[in-house]
């Protein structure tokens, strides 16, 4: 049996056999974590209003599915769609190309790999979503199959959050206790800093040759190099504390309720220093807020300051370890490091998006290091 998903609005595919009446109820009541319900209008009495806003969306989508599909039966190149074995409401497309298929009346959501990916791919893939059931936050794994390339999950029908930066309390009463359950969720690490950063930058140098001949490489190359330095600089003899990181936290995926909270897209799961999640939320908030960019670097650091209090504080294994993770300097320039290899690692070939959002990144970590550490600055120019 193949199943046909239409591609309706942006990334989201929905099954041509869907009953309209069903898809408006599953769409209003079941797809609080997905995009569009409150994709803001033109229409102010709209956006000000959520619950209207959310009708007014359900309508919009169901509709101009209805006519796509009325449309795409007598002509089947009228619009683009998808063609799989698995069943599903909605389908959507992820940045790597992978499937994500949503089912709402069994509440899971399947992950298919489609022929691009390799089986290695694969198994390293379900490999991290299986290490990620550690943690109590992460969706259960209902059953997975790497010869018939997927892996299917408990869909978790909560709101994504919504951080008020403006509000230092808000912020860190919301996302401190999230990540600390993520850090703590197996047993910490701790290696000589030395051994580690060897590690991250043979790892690193056996990838980067890809980007040598891009327009980017140059910037992207010295600012590799100043975080080498800096860390050979300054972890003679010194230890890291490696804990369990989720590497790509951010409002998308944290989802909640007033009783819930739930974290989605384990895709990235690795042992990492232990600040890497942190900075790296309060980095992409800075790379996609041009308008609070400067002031979250400002308040970076008063923002980490925090978090090691509230470790230490709250933790009796952090309580222990107060000096390695109170080593600022050397963990944020492993949390560029690992970041570096994070990136290299998901897109393993030189790619024109790739590096220009590579840059973004980039722009900003210098940034913070003007403002920490003027001596710091590089003339880095994208």
């Amino acid at each position: 049996m193949e199943y046909t998903y239409l591609l309706t609005d942006y990334s989201l595919y929905i099954n041509v056999e869907s009953n309209v009446l069903n898809l408006m109820y599953f769409l209003f009541f079941r797809a609080n974590s997905l995009n569009f319900h409150e994709r803001k209008t033109n229409i102010k009495v709209l956006d000000n209003f959520v619950p209207l806003l959310r009708v007014w969306r359900v309508l919009e989508i169901t509709y101009l599915f209805y006519r796509r599909r009325k449309i795409y039966k007598e002509s089947k190149e009228s619009f683009p769609s998808i063609t799989t074995p698995f069943y599903g409401h909605c389908l959507m497309v992820l940045r790597l190309g992978e499937y994500k298929i949503i089912n709402f009346k069994e509440k899971d959501v399947t992950t298919v790999f489609p022929d691009h990916f390799t089986i290695s791919e694969i198994e390293n893939n379900i490999r991290k979503l299986l290490k990620s059931q550690e943690c109590v936050l992460a969706p259960r794994i209902k059953n997975w199959n790497i010869n018939l390339r997927y892996i299917k999950e408990c869909y978790i029908n909560l709101k994504k959050s919504q951080f008020n930066y403006e509000s230092v309390y808000n912020f860190n009463s919301k996302l401190f206790p999230v990540i600390e359950t993520i850090m703590f969720s197996t047993d910490p690490i701790v290696i000589p800093i030395k051994q580690y950063v060897q590690s991250l930058t043979k790892s690193t140098e056996k990838l980067i040759k890809v980007y040598w001949d891009t327009p980017e490489y140059n910037n992207f190359l010295e600012f590799y190099t100043f975080i080498k330095t800096k860390l050979m600089e300054n972890s003679i003899d010194g230890e890291v504390l490696l804990v369990l990181s989720h590497g790509d936290i951010w409002e998308g995926n944290i989802l909640t309720n007033k009783k819930i909270t739930s974290v989605i897209d384990w895709n990235t799961i690795n042992m990492r220093s232990c600040n890497f999640d942190l900075y790296f939320i309060l980095f992409y908030k800075a790379v996609f807020n041009n308008n609070l960019r400067t002031k979250i670097v400002k308040e970076l650091i008063s923002t980490m300051n925090s978090f090691q209090i509230y470790l230490v504080e709250n933790n009796n294994y952090f309580s222990t370890k107060k000096d390695m993770i109170s080593q600022s300097d050397i963990n944020r320039y492993l949390f560029y490091l690992e970041f570096i290899l994070l990136k290299l690692q998901e897109y393993p070939k030189s790619d024109v998006e790739q590096e220009k959002f590579l840059g973004y990144w980039i722009d900003v970590f210098m940034l913070f290091e003007k403002v920490v550490k003027p001596e710091n600055t590089l003339n880095l120019t994208h």
